[in-house]
C-alpha cells in the first residue's frame, strides 16, 4: 500500500490539472465586449479620405484634420489610467 500511495497522489494531481486546464480552455463563457453606441456616432462623423498615397494628397488631408477635441479626450484617458 505504501508503494502505491505516491502514484495515486500523482495520478490525482494530474487528473485535477487536466480538468482545470479543460475548464480554463473550453468551459469559461466568452467575455465579449459590446460595441458602444458612441463608436457608431464617431464612425459616422468621419470624413471620407482619398485612396491616394501621394505625399501632397496626404499632407492636404492631414492639414484638414480637426484635432481640436483631441486634448480633452487624452486628458480624460490619462485621468482614468491614474485612478
Amino acid at each position: 500500500m505504501d508503494q502505491n500511495s505516491p502514484k495515486i497522489w500523482i495520478l490525482i494531481v494530474v487528473i485535477v490539472a487536466v480538468i482545470a486546464l479543460a475548464w480554463f480552455m473550453f468551459g469559461r463563457p466568452e467575455r465579449a465586449i459590446a460595441p458602444s453606441e458612441t463608436s457608431d456616432a464617431s464612425l459616422n462623423s468621419l470624413e471620407p479620405v482619398s485612396q491616394s498615397d501621394e505625399v501632397v494628397t496626404l499632407e492636404k488631408e492631414l492639414a484638414g484634420t480637426d484635432l481640436s477635441n483631441l486634448t480633452p479626450e487624452l486628458d480624460t484617458i490619462g485621468s482614468e489610467f491614474s485612478q
